[in-house]
């Protein structure tokens, strides 16, 4: 077994809970695949907030700290949206700034970006943010559940998932309409047009090129017993992405294995996996890709076949492990941990595994690492050159 580097871990208890990647990159983030490339407290360093005034929205103080991040999403390489306690906030410099955009509380995700406007969740409505960060139109959400995944494949429709059930809405006559059918309770989703989607329920993949009027089983994947977590994007119909996790570990590790799947999810690959689990939790298996992953983190679709993977090591030095399969091969890039690094555990008595929020980016090269910090701050890393490096920028300042 591999042994972690940090003396405290012997003593973790719990499991890890992978926070899905919610709407495809990053938590309660939106999938569009057009013409953009998204899919993206105490002790924490300072985040100074630049406060625009827009009339009717209320606008809140300076933050002290950058709370955990909640969700991106992207309206161009340099103009996205960043959903941070009970703050909306826009960027027009790809990130290295930010202003707040709206305020308000309950807010739980950010979609829609490039069309026009910003969606967020707040409370039981789905908003639409306009020009100006002012609320051009609310409609009441179809589930009282909490929402779980959120997708703007287009102008027109938007998908969201809760309490396992998908709808889809069209947005000019603000209906809802649940999609599920009778795939039972949904784990994942992805969208990549207004039509065509996939979703998850147990080890299986299904498929609609309909708005999920009728559903195609693609792949059931070959784990053993129950209590995987899934994890779902896609970058078209023809390049799908699962991560199953959790359904067995060790002392510090967790058995995860990675799919992709081409052809409308009919052909399937193993990518990698957790191979010191291996024989216990997915016999069949064979990984065409070493890693040193022993907790796995979010993943991300980006481009036409590019998907990144997060997972944390503690082997020799604890760092996170990013791989990207950019442009056609495998790399493997490193994020030393540090006190402003997203976190996989938190130290405490007996120790816990905590969850990432996920990675999003706005374009092939510019992308964000989201999460919680060992503090419990909200923690953001961004790279400008593919994942080949990685910077803080949790401390942002206005331009």
């Amino acid at each position: 077994m591999k042994a972690p580097s940090r003396s405290d871990l012997g003593a973790m208890a719990g499991a890890l809970t992978i926070l899905l990647a919610l709407g495809g990159c990053g938590q309660l983030n939106t999938s569009d695949h057009g013409t953009k490339v998204p899919h993206a407290t105490r002790g924490g360093p300072s985040i100074p907030v630049k406060h625009v005034t827009h009339g009717t929205p209320p606008q809140p103080p300076a933050l002290p700290t950058l709370p955990q991040p909640l969700g991106m999403s992207w309206a161009s390489s340099t103009t996205g949206y960043l959903v941070a306690g009970k703050a909306l906030y826009r960027t027009s410099n790809g990130g290295n700034s930010w202003t707040t955009w709206y305020h308000t509380s309950n807010l739980t995700a950010v979609a829609g970006a490039g069309l026009g406007s910003v969606w967020v969740v707040a409370g039981n409505a789905l908003s639409e943010i306009g020009a100006g960060g002012q609320v051009a139109r609310s409609i009441p959400l179809p589930s009282a559940g909490p929402v779980q995944q959120l997708s703007f494949p287009s102008a027109d429709v938007a998908y969201l998932r809760a309490a396992g059930r998908l709808y889809g809405l069209d947005v000019a006559a603000g209906r809802w309409t649940n999609v599920s059918g009778p795939l039972g309770t949904v784990s994942a989703m992805d969208w990549v047009s207004s039509s065509d989607g996939y979703a998850v329920v147990g080890p299986t993949v299904w498929y609609t090129a309909s708005g999920g009027q009728s559903w195609t089983k693609v792949f059931t994947a070959p784990v053993v017993g129950s209590g995987w977590t899934s994890q779902l994007v896609a970058n078209s119909a023809q390049s799908v992405w699962l991560l199953l996790s959790g359904g067995v570990d060790g002392m510090s590790q967790t058995g995860f294995v990675l799919w992709h799947g081409t052809e409308e999810g009919t052909r399937w690959t193993t990518v990698t996996d957790e191979p010191y689990l291996a024989p216990t939790g997915y016999p069949s298996v064979h990984p065409a890709m070493a890693t040193g992953i022993m907790q796995p983190g979010p993943l991300c679709a980006v481009g036409a076949t590019t998907v990144y993977f997060a997972g944390w090591d503690a082997n020799g030095s604890s760092h996170w492990v990013v791989l990207t399969n950019a442009p056609g091969s495998w790399h493997t890039y490193t994020i030393p941990i540090t006190a402003t690094t997203p976190q996989m555990f938190a130290f405490g008595p007996g120790g816990s595994f905590v969850a990432t929020t996920g990675l999003s980016f706005a374009s092939n090269a510019i992308g964000f690492f989201m999460g919680e910090s060992r503090s419990g701050a909200g923690a953001l890393m961004l790279t400008v050159d593919a994942g080949v490096a990685w910077k803080s920028v949790t401390s942002l300042t206005d331009s």
